[in-house]
């Protein structure tokens, strides 16, 4: 019997937090290779993630959900840079750190939905499932929860 993958968004989190490498950690998990993947963030940021763990992936870019293709590769980075190339110091909250977290969730929240995805409650622990996208919680203890 075939099993369908489960079709997972990742949210980088704040630039200047500790997001990106967590999730850097996460996406070498052997756990990952039983989903579809779509981590959802600045490029240049998951690449300081990646700097910081030693760690490389093997994403396919893109800048639209039109793009995922999950026949195609089950690993996407929905890159929302759209050329900024801000320099966020790490700890160091900013403006344009706050604003990168607010986009990609308002990404997910809202312009997903076409492929998908979860919409966000008013609480920010809850999250409602679609049948296609959940997003997965990676805490600092590095447990990896799906909701």
């Amino acid at each position: 019997m075939t099993q369908t993958k489960a079709n997972i968004a990742l949210l980088l989190g704040d630039p200047a937090g500790i997001g990106p490498e967590l999730i850097s950690k996460l996406l070498k998990e052997e756990v990952t290779n039983k989903a579809n993947i779509v981590v959802i963030g600045e490029k240049q940021i998951l690449e300081s993630g990646n700097n910081v763990t030693g760690n490389s992936h093997q994403l396919e870019i893109v800048e639209d959900f039109d793009q995922i293709d999950f026949n195609k590769s089950n690993r996407f980075l929905l890159d929302i840079s759209k050329g900024k190339n801000h320099n966020y110091k790490i700890a160091e909250p900013s403006k344009e750190s706050g604003k990168s977290v607010l986009e990609a969730l308002n990404l997910a929240n809202f312009s997903a939905p076409s492929f998908g995805s979860p919409i966000l409650s008013n609480t920010s622990k809850n999250f409602s499932k679609f049948s296609r996208l959940s997003f997965a919680l990676f805490s600092a203890t590095g447990r990896l929860s799906f909701s």
